[in-house]
């Protein structure tokens, strides 16, 4: 395991030095487009749904480059609350909507196949009493614990009519919920100065 984690840092570290890092802009236009994708997200969204996005941290270069997709991590939707329930390497938890925003790259929203307002409300409540469990840091490698959860791991356990009807892969990439459900709103890229 130490040789697949050594040649995904090495691949990570490689595509940083080849592309360089997408680097969070810091002005009042980045400011102005947090607020027009809380907008837009909040005005299509509905409670349960998932947001699929590529971040700014390092580690989320990592997984995407790892994946081979452009997206690095999940989390479930909150909107009445406007907060998101996710898992990193913190553990599960909560964040506001606006700060998962501004830590992202790209934003993409999903709803989950066969969804109805009861099982988004019932996905939010099973990702509410999941908040403190640890991060499955094996999960993303295959060797999933019961008890841990990565973020899209997370996010699909968090609907039993997803997870018991459709053949799983041993390790859900951020990218393949977009399998799972319809894109519903997708941000522009960021203009990176």
């Amino acid at each position: 395991m130490k040789i697949k984690l050594s040649i995904l840092l090495a691949a990570g570290l490689l595509f940083s030095c080849k592309y360089g890092l997408v680097k969070k802009p810091k002005s009042p236009e980045a400011e102005n487009e947090n607020q027009l994708y809380m907008k837009e997200i909040l005005k299509r969204s509905e409670n349960g749904y998932w947001l699929v996005v590529r971040g700014y941290k390092v580690t989320d270069h990592l997984v995407a480059t790892a994946t081979l997709t452009d997206y690095s991590h999940a989390a479930l939707l909150d909107v009445n609350a406007k907060r998101v329930i996710e898992a990193d390497a913190t553990g599960i938890h909560e964040s506001s909507l606006e700060k998962f925003i501004d830590h992202s790259y790209t934003i993409t929203v999903v709803k989950p196949f066969n969804y109805t307002k009861q099982l988004g409300d019932l996905a939010v409540n099973n990702a509410n009493a999941k908040i403190g469990k640890a991060y499955d840091f094996l999960g993303t490698v295959g060797f999933n614990s019961p008890e841990r959860y990565y973020c899209s791991e997370l996010v699909v356990y968090c609907y039993p009519s997803i997870k018991d009807s459709v053949k799983l892969p041993p390790v859900i990439k951020p990218a393949y919920l977009l399998e799972l459900g319809t894109l519903i709103y997708e941000s522009p890229v960021r203009k990176i100065k």
